[in-house]
């Protein structure tokens, strides 16, 4: 025989005050609530809310005063900007001003400068009629080379040549975040060491936080540590010689480059010489020159006008 259900069995009560029925629910906290507490629960939402307004009005509040730069800082840093617009325009007026100075030499007032020269040379001993022929054949030469100075001025053309700026690296504004200071160089303390020499009749090649790679034709490869006194003799065909040599942080070794090509890397914790390969600039000439960015080898053939190459990833 079947019961009905028990009706208060099956309300869900209040999550609040659990004796009256919860008939309302709230999708923020996933509570239930009866109508009495529902309405507490929205004044209590509505009190938190105005709490995160107030602090909302006030941060607004400390913008806004910090904007209109009443503490001084703002009206300081644009002061700066000021300052550094007047003198940049100033620099360009007065760089302006000389060209157009070097424009008027060249399209006239040389000449007529030393012309007037050549007019009161010539005024002068004549009023004093204190001249012969040679003084005449003289004072014709100099206007005929100036006439033929400023005919082959004519046919020379001027141009005028700027250079491109980049404006917008001229000035940056940078931030300084708290915690974080500025270091500066200490110059005294790089010249309180002694300085220390090493002999070896090899030449450096390259340094690495703890090693010297020393080399001389016809000798193998060597690490010598900062003291020099202790030496690692690493096996390297006698008969290649080294062009340059970097160390890489990324390969924890260094990277050479022979005079042959060929290129290798030497593992230092293995003492170990591997092969790279050979290495051709772009018009088969071979690298001299080396260093290291990262993963990336930036090599160069070390000739007059010749470019560097960095698309070589380690």
């Amino acid at each position: 025989m079947s019961h009905a259900p028990n009706r208060a069995a099956l309300s869900k009560k209040c999550d609040v005050c659990q004796e009256r029925a919860g008939t309302l629910s709230c999708t923020g906290c996933e509570q239930v609530f009866c109508k009495q507490d529902m309405t507490k629960h929205r004044q209590q939402l509505s009190r938190e809310l105005d709490l995160v307004m107030r602090e909302h009005n006030n941060l607004d509040k400390r913008i806004q005063h910090k904007m209109t730069g009443d503490q001084g800082g703002h009206r300081k840093l644009l002061d700066q900007i000021n300052e550094w617009e007047k003198s940049v325009i100033d620099k360009i007026k007065d760089a302006a001003q000389q060209a157009r100075e070097q424009v008027h030499l060249f399209l006239g007032a040389q000449p007529a400068h030393r012309l007037r020269q050549i007019t009161d040379d010539i005024e002068s001993r004549m009023k004093e009629e204190d001249y012969v022929e040679t003084d005449i054949e003289y004072w014709s030469n100099q206007v005929k080379k100036l006439s033929k100075e400023i005919e082959m001025g004519d046919s020379t053309s001027i141009v005028i040549k700027t250079a491109q700026v980049e404006w917008t690296s001229l000035i940056k504004v940078q931030e300084i975040l708290p915690g974080k200071t500025r270091r500066t160089l200490d110059y005294g303390r790089l010249k309180s060491e002694a300085s220390k020499v090493i002999k070896d009749e090899r030449y450096i090649y390259g340094s690495s936080p703890d090693f010297l790679l020393l080399h001389a034709d016809g000798q193998s490869l060597c690490l010598s540590d900062r003291t020099g006194k202790n030496k690692i003799e690493i096996n390297f065909k006698s008969d290649c010689w080294i062009n340059d040599a970097c160390w890489s942080t990324f390969l924890n070794g260094f990277i050479i480059l022979t005079g042959v090509g060929d290129s290798y890397t030497l593992d230092v914790a293995k003492r170990q010489m591997n092969v790279i390969g050979k290495l051709r600039s772009h018009d088969k000439k071979i690298f001299r020159s080396c260093t290291c960015s990262g993963e990336t080898l930036l090599i160069s053939t070390y000739e007059k006008g010749s470019s560097i190459e960095s698309g070589i990833q380690l």
